[in-house]
């Protein structure tokens, strides 16, 4: 089954990071190490991951970092060299909401209109 892209790609240091899904919880995320026609290099797949980033809510990129927060409202702190997740924290209600980052800390916002805070080294 095809997945639909509802999240818009965020680029940081040398990779884009797409995540896309369906409402079965087919999940698909990678990050893309993009080609230089100029030099020859192909592009090339570093990481992906079939199950634990959002389908609706975009990424969050920081510093050496990836930010999430999935649908279920769980928060996620990724290094973004391998992908996995090196801190997740429960952040609330269901999440349809985007991440942003003010002043250092990651703001998610919840489907019960709760917010959640945490600084960008505690997710």
């Amino acid at each position: 089954m095809p997945l639909r892209t509802v999240a818009s790609p965020v680029a940081g240091a040398g990779l884009i990071f797409a995540n896309a899904g369906d409402g079965d919880g087919s999940r698909d995320t990678i990050a893309l190490r993009p080609g230089d026609a100029g030099n020859g290099a192909k592009a090339e797949v570093v990481w992906q991951d079939r199950k634990s980033f959002p389908y609706v809510p975009c990424l969050l990129t920081q510093g050496d970092y990836l930010f999430s927060v999935n649908d279920a409202g769980v928060a996620a702190c990724h290094p973004r060299p391998h992908g996995r997740a090196y801190l997740e924290r429960a952040a609330g209600s269901a999440m349809t909401a985007s991440p942003v980052l003010v002043d250092g800390k990651v703001y998610a916002a919840g489907k019960t209109d709760r917010s959640t805070c945490r600084r960008g080294d505690d997710v």
